[in-house]
């Protein structure tokens, strides 16, 4: 690469950086769908749907855990959480599901 490409580069790549810490957290996926959603899929037993859901709150509950300062790990099974999350979801509609699921967390850590 070119000096001129090389600053380019590290002038993007430190714009997305801090652009990314000002956002905060970044979310993606399933997750950033709202309990809406997860509603129709339950409506629509589709379980394709519902596996997607599920699959993506593990993960990120699991991304939760290995980062967890507190060696406090979430322990949920699946259908533990499919419970939970359609109880909640019914309750919050309009509630995304990564939001949804940082409640979970919060009640249930310590």
């Amino acid at each position: 690469m070119y000096p001129q490409q090389l600053l380019r580069v590290a002038i993007l790549t430190i714009t997305f950086a801090l652009a990314s810490a000002a956002e905060g957290q970044t979310i993606s996926g399933t997750g950033t769908r709202t309990c809406t959603a997860f509603n129709l899929a339950i409506e629509q037993d589709s379980n394709t749907a519902i596996d997607s859901f599920l699959s993506w709150t593990q993960g990120f509950i699991s991304g939760f855990n290995a980062s967890n300062r507190h060696s406090v790990d979430i322990a949920i099974d699946h259908a533990g959480l499919f419970h939970w999350l359609a109880a909640y979801c019914t309750a919050n509609p309009g509630v995304p599901i990564y939001e949804a699921v940082q409640e979970m967390i919060g009640i249930h850590s310590p």
